[in-house]
């Protein structure tokens, strides 16, 4: 009998935990998810700006395909329209952000002027360089406005090469 007594009797080592066992756990619990929480908001925040980055560099590339897919004089007035037009906005991008965009020219020698380079475009095949430059709102860039810039060189003639002839 004295094997059934040992049995039915509970051991001070099962008592559970103490009180501040518990509290000690529940604040190393809370400093873990405090950390795995800032860094699932800041992750967020990572994410909407590389969004938008994304429709930036998208509407850069768009536009500058656009000018390279014309030549000629067509694409010197199209982008001279562009340049005198300043900032203007983007329009077709899906989203609640603003996005404006701006180009610029250059012929080597400075900015592009309209009746300079239609004069040089006389005498044979102008380079330039197109730039757009895409700018949007958000608190996460300096001075609260974010860009993307890109810039390509074209060569714009009022006649097509011709190739193989002496």
């Amino acid at each position: 009998m004295s094997g059934a007594a040992v049995v039915g009797r509970a051991r001070s080592t099962d008592a559970g935990f103490t009180l501040i066992e518990v509290l000690a756990s529940l604040a190393v619990i809370g400093i873990v998810l405090t950390a795995a929480t800032t860094f699932f908001v800041r992750s967020m925040v990572t994410i909407n700006l590389q969004g938008s980055r994304q429709v930036a560099i998208q509407v850069a590339s768009t536009s500058l395909e656009q000018l390279r897919a014309m030549s000629g004089e067509p694409a010197l007035e199209w982008l001279m329209d562009r340049v005198s037009e300043g900032q203007t906005a983007v329009t077709g991008t899906a989203g609640s952000l603003a996005y404006q965009q701006t180009w610029t020219c250059s012929n080597g020698a400075g900015p592009c002027v309209a009746a300079t380079l239609t004069t040089a475009l006389a005498s044979g095949p102008i380079f330039l360089g197109a730039t757009v430059r895409i700018t949007w709102p958000s608190k996460d860039c300096t001075g609260n406005v974010c860009s993307y810039t890109a810039t390509t060189k074209i060569s714009i003639t009022r006649f097509e090469p011709v190739f193989g002839t002496s």
